[in-house]
């Protein structure tokens, strides 16, 4: 071999070498930052999506807009709030009967559906009553709490747990209801602003704000803000074993008993995973006021983006290219395999995404719509004046 042939050679296993580590170096780089290449999902079109997702379920228009939706783990049973009715929805044999308690003439703020959809603890507005009724329309109890703002259940509802916010800067509270006794617990510097119980039914979470004071001065008002604003964990006897301070007004809570998590997200757009036994923050993230989560998954908007985090903390996908503003609680939902569900008060969209942030549905409503999903992620009702249960059939 002479020595051109020998300098070609090498010129060729060197260039491929350059080639290799280009290669490796892109791999990682694209490792090292996965959510930089999923912030922008592809939508899929109304027409691919139309093929394998059906409308199974549809209830008559009422004279007002629903309030609240909830469907059962399996997505074959609903509960919906629709004007002063309580609605007990039987997916499968589209069947739908209704009630309205004590002939309240006021609007049902608030359900939530037991695993099973058979029983429903109920709240009408701020407070007026609230108790558990079944598909037979049997109550078991119910009582009447001033200014309840937000509450929550074990899945059997043998504790309920509802935080209020008075008016006028004056301080909430939290009442415990258990199937032997009730506990109320009177906050000092706060309001309620929502709660979480844990499934085990042993802890009761709160989101809490403070109080903003206006002081006039020479220059104009001057708005200050007073009092606490964070994350308490009580026990079901209602005692408090910790306290943590957001940036911000606290707006939503969610107990995650099989991480040892308390997850809170507040009116900064914040996101923070607390440890369940002492509350120190464990991680946190932006685009996270309002959210759902469950043991595997964090759905969270802030404003026009949509964010989905992994119970650890990793940012899976973020989107801002469906414009509208989300609305809060009651209009986002996550399940078990990923799919979520959020409604936008902007222009009355629900959107479905998959685990990776691809959209696979979306619908105009008439009003606010509010959503609900299954534990598997193949179910999810809608409402804006009547409720729409829909299916992924593949």
């Amino acid at each position: 071999m002479d020595l051109r042939e020998t300098l070609d050679n090498k010129t060729s296993w060197g260039i491929l070498a350059l080639v290799v580590i280009v290669l490796i170096l892109f791999v990682r780089c694209s490792a090292d930052n996965p959510t930089e290449n999923r912030t922008a999902p592809k939508a899929i079109t109304p027409a691919a999506s139309g093929s394998y997702i059906r409308l199974l379920l549809q209830t008559e228009n009422a004279d007002n807009a629903l309030i609240n939706v909830n469907l059962s783990g399996d997505g074959k049973r609903a509960v919906a709030g629709i004007g002063n009715r309580i609605a007990f929805i039987n997916v499968p044999e589209k069947k739908v009967r209704a009630t309205t308690i004590n002939n309240l003439n006021t609007s049902v703020s608030d359900v939530i559906a037991s695993k099973d959809g058979e029983t429903a603890v109920y709240r009408y507005v701020w407070g007026q009553l609230i108790g558990i009724i079944d598909s037979k329309f049997q109550t078991f109890w119910s009582m009447k709490l001033d200014n309840a703002y937000s509450m929550d259940a074990t899945g059997d509802l043998s504790v309920v747990a509802v935080v209020t916010m008075p008016p006028d800067n004056k301080p909430g509270g939290l009442a415990i209801e258990t199937e032997d006794k009730e506990k109320g617990i009177k906050f000092t510097d706060s309001t309620g602003s929502d709660v979480s119980v844990s499934q085990s039914g042993n802890y009761i979470a709160v989101a809490k704000g403070g109080f903003d004071i206006i002081i006039d001065t020479k220059e104009g008002p001057d708005v200050r803000s007073s009092g606490f604003n964070g994350a308490s964990l009580y026990n079901r006897e209602g005692d408090l074993l910790w306290n943590y301070r957001t940036k911000k007004h606290a707006l939503c809570i969610k107990i995650l008993d099989n991480k040892r998590l308390v997850i809170v997200g507040d009116d900064s757009g914040l996101i923070t995973a607390l440890n369940l036994r002492n509350g120190k923050p464990v991680w946190s993230g932006e685009y996270g006021g309002y959210f759902a989560a469950n043991d595997d998954f964090i759905i969270a908007r802030k404003d026009g983006t949509v964010a989905m985090f992994s119970t650890n903390g990793d940012l899976l996908w973020r989107s801002n290219i469906y414009p509208g503003i989300y609305c809060g609680k009651q209009c986002i939902a996550v399940s078990k395999s990923g799919n979520s569900i959020v409604g936008t008060i902007a222009n009355y969209d629900a959107l479905v995404f998959d685990r990776s942030g691809n959209l696979l549905w979306q619908k105009r409503y008439n009003a606010r719509p509010v959503v609900s999903m299954s534990e598997d992620g193949k179910t999810w009702a809608v409402g804006d004046n009547r409720v729409e249960i829909y299916e992924i059939t593949k």
